[in-house]
């Protein structure tokens, strides 16, 4: 075969080979699963559900002391030590079981659309299906079911006797075994999904996710799961999770933060309500949605999330969410603060609520870990409540169920916020939503020096401190004494302490401050004098099972967290001063009079055994008045001088993030990462006389020496560099030619379509217009790193026979086609059908009149429109096409939306059933169409020669 035949015959040939090669693959790890062991042959270790100190840090809390009554309808204090037992067992029972997979429907999704897709629902919603649950595989995944318990222990006594057996005659003289052991299986009914009462269009399954993906018996629902998720009309989310943008209430035209968003569910939530437009004659959203995470990496991923929505609202950046810049600035007393209608503040979190999908929290649970957190949660919450409008809504959450991070950080803002903000209630807004109220009181406490640090770590101290390393240590700094070099003396071990924890309040990964917390502890116990009960050895529980207390009183939970390794503060006095910038005075509980005043029952707390969900924590705020930070100043400055905190300038390449040293005014750079007021007042002090905080930007204005500087300075982010180019307007000289070809009118949003600066400018991109005039116009790239915006408009064409050097993309055609008056065309219903599929179309299948205008045009792009959507963008009935050279054509238009746009044909009663007919017809037509375009290459290369 020919050159191009050939290519296509290899590259079938590899595909071939590589699904072979997954199956084979696929295979030999189901056997090596059938017989317990790993690829390496290594046995499976069931995963210890247990953490002896986490249960015990709950116990003393109260988190058993509330409980459902007999009808599930209310919450009631537990009055017995039974009945506080009972919870508890409640409580672990949900945790160690696996967390069933959640979704919701797109709430813009057209009604017609809606209704079919519910409709498609049905045969899964409420009947019980029989499925086939393999044990093995439960036990080494560390998760427990109690209805499987009994069933596995049947299923082990009865088969002990017959395996035995069985491996006798499949096991030969040298002991090798012939036959796959058969995994332990057991039948199981369910049913497979269940509306959530409190959540618009969302669903709960009964199972979880993998066991959806590799079921038989679920196979149909995990086909059209991925198929409406590719689609867009569809987002897994987990149920809890779908709590804060309802709470929120965004609504149509309004402008969103999303703090913390990565990987992106919650912010694809309420952009799906922001960009809807409601009036028919809107031609574009007046709303948007700047979802933002610190890290560049995990702000990608949003891209790839907030894409299936295929809205030119979403605004993705990356910049520290403690540090977003404030594009209004409030004057003290007069004109508005905040530049946004509605915050999420969905912030870095010890994450122990999601404990029924990370089973690895069993092992990794620290209350370091909340310890570290709390002062970077109280910073970006407060820095959302800045960049609130006054009348709008902030929303805190976290997926912890540990009150240092919830009630103690919501404490804190409204002590802060002095009246500006206040505790909205919600829970009687969202019907069959089974809450529990905030708490108002709670105890504070940490692990002891001892149980925090691991046993390598111990050996590492010690290793550290012996005689030999003590004279090599001695011998390094008289060698560089000698040569007479400055600063080498070697970091104290406090001075260890405070780089550790600066380094802390910056970090929002949860590992890394648990990895931190216990650093700190170890330089501390070498440091500091230790107490007689943390510096006991017996303080370490032995072992992680946890033994339940004989009695609930307050002295025996105290002695219970005590021999769990766990030290209890009854206030910030009787913190040591070596942990008390750790152990911050904000972590504590209010006064009984404060409580009075703050309205803590108002927010939300979600447990796992309440709706079999994850465990969530939910806050609501109203900001009725600007944050006024400057006149607070001298009260701040005042609690600083009571607490008795030291301040600490912070480190140089900290201040680099935070500030732009060439346009801060003097001294803007000193502000305290210490002390637990210092963090607060960074957070809301006002930004510089231009009124935004400015940052080194890793590409923007600042110039190449900053791109080198972050790329080669300290934090988690260096060494590399994603956002690297602003949004500009393209060379206007490009738009004379579009305009004539596709004959755009005189209103065309010409100024929405923009290109990165760097490049040649390849791909097009059109912006809303509320994004350009708020966000890109008022500066804000200059001082975030923006990751990506818009919708593709433009792509370069890589064929010679179009006239222009630009075709139109499917992505954000909506957008553009109501603005075409050339190169588009209306098909009735049948015709735009034909439109929609792979490979070559032959006019000769679709009807006269629409082959006729199709003929006329001239290679290149052109557009479809169903007739009588020629002017709701809101629907999207538009196709990209390509006019080939022939009586052909192709659709430019990827397989999922073609699914995508199937169902929106079915749901508006258009039969689409002639694809599948003409599939072979259609194969059979693409070969023509290729043979006589190769007879049409050879004819034109003779020619030429």
């Amino acid at each position: 075969m020919g050159g191009r035949g050939g290519k296509k015959k290899r590259a079938k040939w590899n595909r071939k080979r590589k699904a072979e090669e997954r199956e084979r693959k696929a295979g030999a790890q189901q056997r090596w699963e059938a017989k317990g062991r790993d690829r390496r042959g290594t046995e499976y270790k069931s995963m210890i559900q247990s953490n002896a100190r986490m249960e015990a840090y709950y116990a003393i809390q109260g988190l058993h002391s509330v409980r459902l009554d007999g009808d599930g309808a209310k919450f009631v204090p537990c009055t017995t030590d039974a009945e506080k037992e009972a919870e508890r067992r409640k409580w672990i029972t949900c945790l160690k079981t696996i967390l069933p997979a959640s979704f919701r429907l797109g709430t813009d999704l057209p009604d017609a659309l809606r209704d079919k897709l519910e409709g498609d629902l049905d045969e899964f919603t409420g009947k019980e299906i029989e499925i086939e649950i393999d044990l093995d595989d439960e036990e080494r995944r560390g998760w427990h079911d109690p209805e499987a318990a009994s069933a596995a222990a049947a299923a082990t006594s009865a088969s002990a006797a017959a395996s035995a057996e069985s491996k006798a005659e499949t096991t030969d003289e040298k002991g090798d075994e012939s036959v796959p052991i058969k995994p332990k299986t057991r039948i199981k009914k369910v049913a497979p999904a269940s509306k959530i009462e409190y959540i618009p269009h969302g669903y709960q399954l009964s199972v979880d996710r993998r066991t959806v993906k590799r079921n038989a018996g679920l196979a149909g629902l995990h086909d059209w799961l991925k198929v409406q998720t590719a689609a867009g009309f569809l987002t897994r989310q987990e149920t809890v999770s779908m709590i804060p943008p309802i709470v929120l209430a965004a609504e149509p035209g309004h402008a969103v933060l999303d703090m913390c968003a990565a990987p992106g569910s919650k912010t694809s939530q309420l952009l799906e309500v922001v960009s809807q437009m409601p009036r028919e004659d809107m031609l574009e959203p007046e709303g948007y949605v700047v979802a933002n995470d610190s890290d560049p990496k995990r702000a990608y991923m949003l891209v790839h999330q907030l894409r299936r929505i295929n809205s030119p609202s979403a605004f993705v950046t990356s910049i520290e969410a403690q540090i977003f810049p404030n594009l209004v600035k409030g004057e003290a007393g007069v004109g508005e603060e905040g530049m946004f209608d509605r915050v999420l503040c969905d912030v870095p979190c010890s994450g122990d609520g999601t404990t029924r999908k990370n089973p690895g929290m069993w092992k990794t649970w620290s209350q370091l870990g909340a310890l570290a957190l709390h002062p970077l949660q109280l910073r970006i919450a407060l820095n959302g409540c800045r960049l609130t409008k006054v009348g709008g809504y902030m929303c805190y959450s976290t997926c912890s169920m540990n009150p240092v991070e919830n009630e103690a950080v919501v404490a804190e803002i409204l002590r802060e916020a002095d009246g500006a903000v206040e505790l909205v209630e919600k829970r009687c807004d969202m019907p069959g939503l089974k809450a529990r109220p905030g708490w108002t009181n709670w105890k504070v406490l940490r692990e002891d020096r001892s149980s925090s640090q691991s046993r390598k770590q111990r050996e590492n101290q010690k290793k550290k401190n012996n005689e030999k390393m003590q004279q090599r240590k001695k011998e390094w700094e008289e060698k560089n004494r000698e040569k007479g070099e400055e600063d080498v003396s070697v970091t104290t071990a406090q001075d260890e302490v405070e780089e550790t924890l600066a380094e802390t309040s910056e970090n929002i990964d949860v590992a890394m401050a648990d990895e931190t917390g216990a650093k700190e502890a170890s330089s501390i116990d070498g440091h500091g004098a230790p107490d007689s009960a943390a510096s006991s050895a017996t303080n370490r529980p032995a072992s992680r099972a946890f033994k339940p207390p004989e009695s609930w009183d307050d002295e025996a939970l105290v002695d219970l967290a005590k021999s769990c390794g766990l030290v209890l503060h009854d206030n910030f006095e009787s913190v040591p001063e070596e942990w008390r910038k750790r152990v911050r005075q904000t972590v504590f509980p209010p006064s009984p009079e404060e409580a009075a005043t703050m309205n803590l029952d108002k927010c939300i707390r979600c447990l796992p055994q309440d709706m079999d969900t994850g465990g969530f924590f939910v806050a609501l705020f109203k900001k009725v008045a600007p944050m006024r930070a400057r006149l607070r100043k001298p009260e701040v400055e005042e609690a600083v001088a009571l607490d008795g905190v030291a301040s600490v300038d912070e480190p140089d390449h900290k201040r680099r993030k935070t500030r732009d040293r060439s346009s801060a005014p003097a001294g803007a750079g000193d502000e305290s990462l210490a002390g637990s007021t210092s963090a607060v007042e960074s957070a809301v002090e006002p930004e510089n006389e231009s009124g935004v905080e400015g940052r080194t930007s890793p590409c923007g204005k600042n110039g190449e020496g900053d791109k080198q500087q972050r790329s080669n300075g300290g934090g988690r982010n260096r060494n590399w560099d994603l956002g690297n180019s602003d949004f500009v307007a393209p060379d206007p000289d490009k738009f004379p030619p579009l305009v004539e070809y596709y004959g755009f009118s005189e209103n065309f949003p010409m100024d929405q379509i923009m290109a990165r600066s760097n490049g040649d400018a390849k791909i097009l991109v059109f912006m809303s217009r509320a994004i350009k005039e708020n966000l890109i116009d008022q500066g804000l790239q200059d001082k975030v790193t923006v990751i990506n915006s818009g919708l593709k408009a433009f792509e370069r064409n890589n064929k010679r026979e179009c006239d222009v050097e630009y075709r139109v993309t499917q992505e954000a055609i909506h957008f553009i086609a109501p603005h075409m008056t050339k190169r588009i065309i209306v098909a009735k219903a049948s015709d735009f059908v034909r439109c929609i599929g792979p490979g070559s179309i032959r006019l000769s299948h679709s009807s006269t009149e629409f082959a006729d205008a199709v003929k006329v045009l001239s290679s290149g792009s052109f557009v479809v429109a169903l007739e009588g959507y020629e002017r709701n963008v809101a629907a999207k009935m538009f196709l990209v096409m390509w006019k080939c050279r022939g009586e052909a054509m192709n659709c430019l238009v990827n397989k999922s939306e073609m699914d995508g746009m199937k169902s929106k044909l079915t749901g508006l009663g258009i039969d689409v059933s002639i694809l599948e007919a003409s599939e072979e017809t259609k194969e059979i037509s693409g070969k023509e169409v290729e043979d006589y375009n190769m007879e049409k290459k050879q004819e034109d290369e003779s020619n030429s020669g």
